[in-house]
């Protein structure tokens, strides 16, 4: 308390912004300073003798909840909206009584040192015996009606007033707040003593786990299912005691029922005021459903590529903005690349598609893009060890808003299809020529003639420059009885060899 304070105004003036935004002491934590960056609400004062009606009509004209009454230069108190309420209950005529008379207690005053070095501010009037860091749920005892504290300087210059209200209620109104955010969360949350005790229990933690408030007092460890990683959660306390926490660790919780519960969890410290570790708390999210999933989606995966691997189709997908493609592992696999790489660039496909056939994949891609439909085309492509590879690609369009933005659709590898196809074409061919020497043979009995049809007939087949009939003599020297030959000059014919 200050008996005499020199009062620097009488109307409110600009304040002063130099004083620290202190919000660790109880007191002022309490009371946060308004916001704008004014810590402190200006210093309205009146004489002491001053009608409450002049007073009230003051603070109405300086639309201030409050007016500081002076007694010369000692501050005699603070009247508040709450003290005018007051005085009109009881049916008091502010027209005649001054407000010096209505003031309820003497003021409360701080210093400009003790708000600048706020932390080691004790509870105002806190009694000799209460401890100064009082448990949320046992707040120190307040002056009745207590709303506002005075700040002076060093010289006892009243510098404005602060709002506060009981720094016990706003620790019980923070603790109630905090206890309604952890029973409210759909995420199970508990926290756990040094010893691995558990010492909170929220409403999540029941429905996930299947354990209720039975569990209080019971060791983390019957909720864990193996030595392994009961020991990876031990080593995790421990460094959470010494101060360090912990995202995204993956852990495996027992439920009631026997299931087992696969969380994403946070484990960090709980301190005391004194910035002693106290307990460990581990938030969770239940991922055991997202696991289940993803080990399913993977699974698939895995299925898919078998399947795609033993029929030889693989799946792409090719961005025309970006020009990238992206392949599946069949896909590289039968452009003979490493599927580890990143996904190939159009360029790169360009260079491994037999150059007969780029023109003819190019169209119809271009006709995909422009008109938005499907397309189903065979091709050649050269692998870089040189072999070539026969592919049949099946394209679709994705449209949106007119443009195409994408193609998708799957290439297989069709190399043995095509092999077995010229294969029975040759055949086919073969008896085909056959049948037509066997006609020729039936037609003429001339042995000249049928030989020179027969000739000329396997060299069209085959394609080759010369095919002949060679006649052996017992010594294995022989002569050319027929031939055919793409130029006359080249002729063997009639030789003996």
């Amino acid at each position: 308390m200050t008996e005499s304070l020199p009062i620097r105004n009488q109307l409110p003036v600009p304040l002063r912004n130099d004083l620290p935004r202190n919000q660790v002491n109880p007191l002022l934590a309490a009371c946060p300073p308004p916001a704008g960056n004014q810590p402190l609400l200006p210093p309205i004062t009146v004489a002491a003798p001053t009608l409450a009606a002049d007073a009230v009509r003051l603070m109405h004209q300086a639309q201030s909840s409050y007016v500081a009454v002076v007694q010369g230069t000692t501050l005699l108190g603070l009247f508040t909206t709450q003290d005018l309420v007051r005085a009109i209950a009881q049916g008091i005529d502010l027209q005649t009584v001054a407000i010096a008379d209505l003031l309820r207690q003497p003021p409360t005053t701080i210093t400009e040192a003790e708000w600048k070095t706020s932390d080691s501010l004790p509870y105002i009037n806190q009694p000799p015996n209460q401890p100064p860091n009082q448990p949320p749920n046992q707040p120190p005892n307040q002056p009745p009606g207590l709303d506002y504290v005075s700040v002076i300087d060093s010289a006892g210059v009243l510098l404005g007033v602060m709002p506060v209200r009981s720094a016990g209620a706003i620790a019980l109104e923070a603790h109630s707040q905090y206890r309604q955010m952890v029973e409210n969360s759909p995420n199970p949350i508990f926290w756990v003593n040094r010893d691995a005790t558990i010492q909170s229990w929220n409403p999540a933690c029941e429905r996930v786990f299947q354990y209720g408030q039975d569990m209080l007092g019971q060791s983390l460890h019957r909720l864990i299912p193996t030595p392994a990683l009961w020991q990876t959660v031990q080593s995790l306390m421990v460094q959470v005691f010494e101060g360090q926490s912990f995202a995204n660790v993956e852990l495996t919780f027992c439920c009631q029922d026997g299931t087992e519960c696969l969380t994403l969890a946070r484990l960090y410290p709980l301190a005391n005021p004194q910035g002693q570790v106290e307990a460990c708390i581990f938030t969770n999210t239940d991922i055991t459903e997202y696991k289940r999933v993803a080990i399913a989606l993977r699974q698939r995966e895995r299925d898919l590529s078998d399947a795609q691997r033993l029929a030889h189709l693989g799946s792409w997908d090719y961005h025309i903005q970006t020009q990238t493609v992206a392949w599946s592992e069949e896909v590289y696999r039968i452009f003979g690349l490493d599927p580890s790489q990143p996904s190939p660039s159009y360029r790169t496909l360009r260079r491994l598609i037999h150059p007969a056939d780029v023109a003819s994949f190019e169209q119809f891609v271009k006709q995909a893009i422009a008109t938005g439909t499907a397309y189903n085309h065979e091709m050649r492509i050269i692998r870089q060890d040189g072999s070539l590879r026969y592919v049949q690609n099946r394209g679709q369009a994705i449209v949106e808003n007119g443009r195409t933005i994408r193609l998708f659709g799957t290439t297989q590898d069709i190399t043995e299809r095509k092999q077995a196809e010229l294969r029975l074409q040759q055949q086919t061919q073969r008896e085909r020529l056959i049948a037509q020497i066997a006609q020729r043979i039936r037609q003429s009995l001339d042995s000249s003639e049928v030989l020179s049809t027969t000739v000329d007939e396997v060299r069209q087949f085959l394609q080759a420059d010369r095919v002949l009939i060679y006649q052996f003599r017992p010594d294995w020297s022989g002569r050319v009885v027929m031939e055919a030959v793409e130029r006359a000059e080249w002729s063997l014919c009639d030789r003996i060899i």
